[in-house]
């Protein structure tokens, strides 16, 4: 059964558009850059320096919490930013909406930015109002310009944002020199989103030739500034460059660091190293906690990996309806191999009720999006008639398409189609593609049908 719901579970993607969720035939983390945080919720939008009146710390404290917690300090702030906004604090006002974009009121947080403060003429507003333009409204022109006038204005945050747009070619035709530029400038002023997204561009050669090593400065100077996403860049950058040479426990302190700051994809690199003993000791009571964390967090892959330990009693006492329970929420929020996961489970009858067709349909979407597993998974469908209407020819098509993709159990199946004289079924230029690949795997009776 294992090789059915893999043998490594992924995680999306990310650290910042991140990035989630290597996807998906093993698990890991692909490093996404925190360019990704206009987009997703994440950017800070610290005011300019003030004096030190109870107002002005109240403003400030609740910023820096949003910037390292996110919606955690939304929910503990949003009541006394509202006060503070109704006895006419503008900066407030700009802070309560932030807060209340965190908690998904959008258009609540519209109304304040539209109502008591002035985007026009007011950087820390123009920031904020450009986050709406990019998240609802679509507008990234009107974006662009918000956090251009928010950088030029002081706003640190603002020039990360519009580096990002610029990295990403939204609204504005890609431009690495500019977003460069803009992120420098940032990290330049302590803005932790900068130094991330420098590091992201150094590690993955987007400033001339790939630089891990400045890479790993940048992501530990954000990381030291209190970014969660920038810690785990750095554990990741360290654990698949051993020619940074990290020092020992120095890439489960990077992941510690940045579960501990809230990143869900460092609490689900902890799980990983604990499952896997990766560079730590076997443990998967330690694996189960960092995965629940991160899946408590909204970690998709994280819901996934911790549904695979239930599967198969690593740690746990078996439960396949809890291990459903865990696919199904990662598979709502994005993650293919939970939806593959549960496909098997409904094809097997296991923990839910046998569905076929439901089967079908989670494949089907799985393998859309590339999953070489949720293909294999699919011909099995096809090839016994379970859901669909039997048709052989196609099954081995999608064996011979995921063994192609490098999904060691798709070969499994395509040698084993051949085995039972189905390879015949296909029309001739398909079977010679399977004799190929069969020839390639060692299979050297199909050597000689090669044509």
């Amino acid at each position: 059964m294992k090789k059915f719901l893999v043998a490594g579970i992924v995680l999306l993607l990310l650290v910042g558009a991140a990035a989630v969720v290597a996807h998906l035939v093993a698990k890991g983390f692909s490093t996404r850059w925190d360019g990704d945080s206009a987009a997703t919720d994440d950017d800070p939008s610290l005011p300019p320096q003030g004096p030190a009146d109870p107002d002005a710390e109240l403003i400030r404290s609740a910023f820096q919490e949003l910037l390292t917690h996110g919606a955690y300090a939304a929910y503990k702030w949003e009541d006394r930013l509202r006060r503070a906004c109704e006895s006419n604090i503008t900066d407030a006002c700009a802070v309560d909406a932030y807060a209340k974009q965190y908690m998904g009121d959008w258009e609540t947080a519209y109304d304040v930015l539209t109502v008591k403060t002035d985007p026009a003429k007011d950087p820390m507003a123009a920031n904020i109002m450009a986050r709406h333009y990019q998240n609802r409204g679509k507008r990234y022109d009107e974006a662009l310009r918000l956090y251009e006038f928010a950088c030029e204005g002081g706003v640190a945050v603002g020039c990360s944002n519009a580096g990002w747009m610029y990295a990403k070619a939204y609204g504005v035709v890609q431009n690495d020199a500019r977003a460069e530029a803009l992120y420098r400038r940032a990290c330049d002023d302590g803005e932790f989103y900068g130094c991330n997204n420098l590091g992201w561009m150094y590690a993955n050669g987007r400033i001339g030739e790939k630089d891990v090593v400045q890479g790993a400065a940048f992501y530990r100077r954000a990381c030291e500034k209190g970014s969660g996403r920038a810690c785990t860049n750095l554990g990741i950058l360290l654990r698949d460059n051993a020619a940074l040479n990290p020092k020992q426990n120095e890439v489960r302190d990077a992941f510690e660091r940045g579960c501990g700051l809230h990143n869900s994809s460092g609490c689900n690199e902890l799980g990983r190293m604990f499952e896997n003993g990766e560079g730590v000791g076997e443990d998967f009571e330690k694996a189960r906690r960092y995965y629940a964390a991160a899946c408590d967090e909204g970690e998709a892959v994280g819901c996934t990996n911790l549904g695979y330990l239930y599967s198969q009693g690593k740690g746990v006492a078996v439960d396949a309806k809890k291990a459903a329970f865990l696919y199904e929420e990662g598979c709502d929020d994005g993650s293919d191999l939970a939806c593959n996961n549960l496909g098997w489970l409904c094809r097997e009858g296991r923990g839910v009720e046998q569905d076929f067709k439901r089967a079908y349909k989670l494949f089907v979407e799985a393998c859309a999006n590339d999953l070489a597993l949720a293909c294999a998974n699919l011909g099995l469908l096809f090839e016994h008639g379970q859901g669909i209407d039997r048709d052989v020819a196609k099954a081995i098509n999608l064996y011979l398409h995921a063994c192609e993709k490098g999904n060691d159990y798709g070969c499994d199946q395509l040698k084993g189609a051949h085995a039972r004289g189905l390879i015949a079924s296909m029309d001739a230029e398909d079977a010679q593609r399977a004799y190929r690949k069969l020839c390639q795997l060692g299979e050297t009776n199909a050597c000689g049908k090669v044509k």
